[in-house]
């Protein structure tokens, strides 16, 4: 019995591949990402570190690399998993070498989609 078992299941696995092969829906890379990036700095204004970030993020998009929409907690980035994940890193390198902030919080919401 636990072997017909194990053999259904293997062959349903089967099939959803086949289906997903036939229909053509591979992952092609793109990702949304909802950030919200918070350099910790002596003071209130982060100003002058938000101009910086969105300057780096347009100049991204102005490349054809992203799409970038700023909002009020954060920013949505649409992209190729490399570039946006790239963008963000190079924000936090922006932010501690370039700027000296010495501590920064970020958090992520990711989504991806085949259909």
């Amino acid at each position: 019995r636990l072997l017909l078992v194990l053999h259904v299941v293997w062959l349903l696995a089967m099939l959803r591949s086949i289906i997903r092969k036939a229909s053509g829906a591979l992952w092609n890379g793109q990702v949304m990402v909802d950030v919200c990036i918070v350099p910790m700095v002596n003071g209130v204004s982060v100003r002058k570190e938000v101009t910086e970030v969105e300057r780096l993020l347009r100049q991204r998009e102005a490349e054809g690399k992203l799409v970038c929409r700023l909002h009020g907690f954060g920013t949505n980035v649409a992209g190729h998993w490399d570039d946006v994940m790239g963008a963000i890193k190079d924000v936090h390198v922006l932010l501690h070498d370039r700027m000296g902030v010495l501590r920064i919080t970020s958090s992520m919401r990711l989504g991806t989609r085949i259909d």
